[in-house]
């Protein structure tokens, strides 16, 4: 009750719902994610139920919601990515390609776009092109340590000894 009067006084409040959400998931309650269809659709209500939907691991939902989305609004880089991160967890991994070259060219200095994009050239078994990524994302933060793995994974399936280098395995 607590959380639905939060949500009632201020249906945008984003960290209610996924508290309130995070709770009816719990409980196994079907009006999971209703709240979001309540509120007022801004671009953070509409971004928030399919993050919270691919963080359940129901994708295959969330990406109905990013290509709803993504056909209004072709060029939002948050809607692209959400897509390429859906279209990889179904295993759609030349789609997602497709979808991640497009938020690349919207937000070329994105490091969490990096990668994700080359995570999933690594899937899609293009490691050359992840490595590219990876190292653009780890030149943006050189502490990235998804960047660095992603980038040691290329190496290894390159059979690239920089990968003993920057592993260290020995």
């Amino acid at each position: 009750r607590v959380l639905e009067g939060m949500l009632a006084r201020d249906p945008q409040d984003l960290a209610a719902h996924a508290q309130y959400n995070g709770l009816l998931y719990r409980l196994g309650r079907a009006d999971f994610l209703s709240s979001f269809d309540r509120a007022p659709q801004t671009p953070d209500i509409r971004l928030a139920k399919p993050s919270l939907l691919i963080k359940q691991n129901r994708s295959d939902e969330a990406l109905r919601i990013y290509f709803d989305l993504s056909a209004q609004e072709p060029d939002n880089v948050d809607y692209l990515t959400g897509l390429g991160i859906c279209l990889s967890m179904e295993k759609r991994f030349g789609e997602a390609v497709g979808v991640f070259d497009r938020a690349i060219a919207g937000a070329p200095d994105s490091v969490h776009l990096l990668g994700h994009a080359a995570n999933t050239l690594i899937s899609h078994g293009d490691p050359e092109r992840a490595a590219a990524l990876a190292q653009q994302g780890h030149a943006r933060a050189p502490n990235d340590q998804i960047c660095l793995a992603l980038l040691g994974t290329a190496w290894r399936m390159m059979s690239d000894e920089r990968d003993e280098t920057l592993n260290g395995y020995d």
